[in-house]
């Protein structure tokens, strides 16, 4: 006994990308000290769920500051954050807010809470 099956090919729908922007979002949310996959207290990150393949990130913090550009292109439908700014430090606690711009689809803002844990310095 054999089966055939036959489908169209999938096609490419803005209307259905504008409403999957909606789904994206952060997790964990807030982040406080730590994420529980993360694999050691050096490697802390955000991720972003229900990206699609192609976006820019950008990451302001109350002020309006840029703290950071991230481009993702794969198709994987999360991506992460390292909690870095462009010198790559990490960010300091507070309220940031994130600017996803899909292009030919549309934008979608974020806000994150982020609490890091006190840093304790071996030599000063």
């Amino acid at each position: 006994m054999s089966f055939t099956f036959k489908s169209p090919a999938p096609e490419k729908s803005t209307d259905l990308a504008k409403a999957n922007i909606n789904r994206i979002t952060a997790f964990p949310n807030p982040y406080y000290c730590i994420n529980a996959s993360e694999t050691s207290r050096f490697n802390k990150y955000i991720q972003f769920t229900n990206m699609p393949p192609a976006a820019t990130v950008r990451i302001f913090n109350l002020a309006g500051h840029l703290v950071r550009v991230l481009r993702k292109n794969d198709q994987s439908t999360f991506f992460k954050w390292d909690l870095a700014n462009e010198s790559n430090y990490p960010v300091a606690s507070g309220m940031y807010i994130v600017y996803i711009e899909v292009p030919d689809v549309g934008t979608k803002v974020v806000k994150i809470a982020v609490i890091q844990e006190q840093e304790l310095l071996d030599l000063y």
